[in-house]
């Protein structure tokens, strides 16, 4: 189960970033500041309310809970947030497609 979520939450941060960056026109840069200027909110909207579904978790009484899904889910929130809002968005200035239109 955990596994499924963790690929779920990794792709979902990218996903969003991709789709703005890929419909904006421009170059490398232009684009990314676009998608940060459309993506950056619903992302983050996506995180904040994933880590409150998961909050629930923080309460078990079970310490297998709390060891093995509520702290990996907030780590798997984490890293998701920073590879979708940093990492991402660096390597597509640096690597991403060169826009058609300039």
């Amino acid at each position: 189960v955990i596994v499924i979520l963790a690929i779920g939450l990794g792709v979902e941060f990218t996903l969003h970033f991709l789709v703005g960056f890929v419909g904006s026109i421009g170059s490398r840069q232009r684009r990314v500041i676009l998608a940060f200027e459309n993506m950056f909110a619903p992302v983050l909207h996506g995180a904040v309310s994933t880590l409150l579904g998961v909050i629930m978790l923080v309460f078990s009484q079970f310490d297998f809970i709390i060891r093995y899904f509520f702290l990996v889910l907030v780590a798997l929130i984490v890293l998701g947030l920073f590879n979708g809002l940093v990492f991402f968005p660096v390597l597509l200035v640096i690597l991403g497609p060169p826009g058609n239109l300039t």
